[in-house]
């Protein structure tokens, strides 16, 4: 019997399916199944209508390097890694044995030696002081003896010019005799011009006894102001003299002595600037500059080291900051003082963070400050630097303030109806 391969083929494409899938042909489940992937799309991209979201974002913060301004070796504690430490306290103690003191010896001895100098011109200032007060006593006593014996001479003078006075009246009256006996013819002129002439002698002597009293009195005078006028003497006696040479000596050798305790002063100022270097040179204390946690530690005890050589590195908390990698269409989104929120990631709580920066990834300088790295980021993303909450942050002391770990920034988002595209575009 002939079969019809054709009528086969064709009653058996009109056969009815299987009973597996009939229920898609059911109108509500096939509503049903338009509704959930209408909301599963709706859910995928409503985010993008409220916030931007970058998962290209880790805590960072600055880091203190602590370096040693001298050779030495590291000597005593030395701190450890996450070490939280207050301003002020040791970090680490380098000292050196073999700093160099001879500069310090010179100057010592310098100082030693000026200072004799300046004992010697002392004890030979004294000297002259006591030579010099000695000579004024002489001069005083001589001064004192001149007065009395010129005042003794005066009063001889005047004794003398009394007794030559009388002496001169006598020989007026004599004279007067002879003058009236002359006119009456009783006298001769002989005897008259013998009575002139011995009158005028007394009067001459007289006045020469007059004029001894003047140069007396003029002398004691000039005794009394310390001018000694007289035979065979200067103005001022040897004593006055020499106590003008003294004096001059004194002058000098005050003022050599005030050069050499001048010289003393600037010396014991340079060495105590060189035993202030000494002190820093031959140890040094080096403390944290500000409160913060150890990151690294670089040395050891009694390990050697040389000037500027890195001796720990400490975290900065106070610095701490969020760098977020966000696309450069994102950019004119972003303006400064912007609400975030943030999670760390295997955090479930969001907080609440600050944008305080925006920077270009082209203008980004490498800072070697930082203790963490973002991954390299590309061409077209920039960075947003967000000021995180401090309780969240920078409190942890104990987990370095959660330095490098990863986060989830949600950025807000403005009305934008191309932002789901752009975002997907970002994506691809």
């Amino acid at each position: 019997m002939f079969i019809n391969r054709d009528e086969e083929t064709a009653k058996a494409l009109e056969a009815p399916r299987t009973p597996r899938l009939k229920f898609l042909n059911r109108r509500r489940v096939r509503v049903t199944i338009g509704i959930a992937l209408v909301v599963f799309g709706a859910f995928l991209l409503a985010p993008h209508f409220v916030y931007y979201t970058s998962i290209d974002a880790i805590v960072n913060a600055h880091l203190m390097s602590i370096h040693t301004p001298i050779d030495g070796v590291i000597e005593g504690r030395v701190v450890g890694p996450r070490q939280t430490l207050k301003k002020g306290d040791l970090v680490a103690t380098v000292r050196n044995e073999r700093v160099n003191r001879s500069f310090l010896g010179e100057l010592t001895t310098e100082r030693e030696s000026l200072t004799r100098r300046v004992a010697a011109l002392s004890e030979q200032i004294a000297g002259l002081e006591h030579l010099q007060a000695e000579l004024g006593q002489r001069r005083r006593a001589f001064q004192l003896a001149t007065v009395s014996d010129l005042q003794a001479a005066r009063g001889e003078q005047h004794a003398a010019l009394q007794a030559q006075q009388a002496v001169l009246h006598g020989k007026e009256r004599v004279l007067q005799r002879r003058e009236q006996l002359l006119r009456t013819g009783h006298g001769s002129q002989q005897a008259y011009d013998e009575a002139l002439a011995e009158r005028d002698y007394a009067r001459a002597v007289a006045e020469g006894i007059e004029q001894t009293i003047r140069r007396l009195e003029l002398q004691k005078q000039n005794a009394d102001d310390g001018i000694f006028l007289g035979m065979g003497r200067n103005d001022v006696p040897y004593d006055r003299q020499r106590s003008d040479e003294i004096e001059m000596q004194i002058l000098d050798l005050t003022a050599r002595r005030a050069e050499q305790q001048t010289r003393v002063a600037e010396i014991g100022r340079q060495i105590a600037v060189e035993e202030a270097r000494l002190e820093q040179a031959g140890e040094v204390t080096l403390t944290a500059p500000a409160d913060a946690v150890v990151w690294r530690v670089l040395v050891q005890r009694d390990k050697a080291v040389q000037i500027g050589s890195e001796i720990a590195q400490l975290l900065d908390c106070r610095t701490s900051f969020i760098d977020a990698l966000v696309a450069d269409s994102r950019f004119e989104t972003i303006n400064i003082g912007d609400e975030v929120s943030y999670r760390l990631v295997g955090s479930l709580e969001f907080r609440t963070g600050r944008v305080v920066a925006l920077r270009g990834v082209s203008a980004t300088a490498e800072d070697r400050t930082l203790a963490a790295k973002l991954d390299a980021p590309r061409l077209n993303q920039f960075h947003v630097l967000i000021e995180p909450d401090a309780v969240d942050v920078r409190a942890d002391t104990a987990s370095y303030c959660q330095v490098g770990r990863h986060v989830e920034v949600r950025l807000p988002q403005r009305l934008n109806p191309w932002g789901p595209f752009k975002a997907l575009w970002d994506v691809v």
